[in-house]
């Protein structure tokens, strides 16, 4: 299971970073990560920290949601 939870995240920063390659203005992705993501909870956003521009969104409303940091994987 947390194989296949890092195998996707791969993916999908790879299908993020082509979008943001050819993306000029915020683009939703959840269409292509959905599948990716299927049994999770989360969000992710994309920035170009030098223009602070987004880039890209997955589910935008839930990280407008306030939560806590938990740690709950150990190194």
């Amino acid at each position: 299971m947390k194989n296949t939870i890092h195998i996707n995240f791969a993916i999908f920063l790879i299908i993020a970073n082509i979008i943001y390659s050819s993306a000029s203005a915020s683009t939703d992705i959840s269409t292509v990560a959905s599948p990716l993501f299927e049994g999770t909870e989360g969000c992710f956003l994309l920035y170009d920290a030098s223009t602070n521009a987004e880039i890209a969104q997955f589910n935008k409303a839930k990280c407008a949601t306030q939560m806590a940091p938990d740690s709950t994987f150990k190194i």
